[in-house]
């Protein structure tokens, strides 16, 4: 038995974005099935909306690794001192400690 439990309440705001997305994708691709068969569209025109329903997971995906990715570099950058130019946010030249003492 777990001791986390799960809050109803709790809000899942990743949870209920995806699964925004999907009803999305699934009720335009049953839209699309239909009016093919129904003579409305092509059966090509629906093969190529259907390919095309297709990839927008894969690029939400790759969006979302690009934003991630430039988020992490965006917050961690101003965190690291670069090795070419080591200096404070002063602007002075930080140098090596010499000290040996608790290490």
């Amino acid at each position: 038995m777990s001791m986390t439990m799960r809050s109803p309440e709790r809000p899942r705001p990743l949870k209920t974005a995806a699964d925004a997305v999907t009803k999305t994708i699934g009720m335009v691709s049953a839209l699309l099935t239909a009016a093919a068969g129904y003579g409305i569209v092509t059966v090509v025109q629906d093969d190529a909306a259907q390919g095309l329903l297709g990839a927008i997971p894969g690029i939400i995906t790759l969006v979302g690794n690009f934003l991630v990715a430039f988020g992490i570099v965006k917050r961690a950058e101003p965190q690291v001192t670069p090795t070419s130019s080591p200096q404070d946010n002063s602007g002075r030249r930080l140098v090596a400690s010499t000290a040996t003492e608790g290490i």
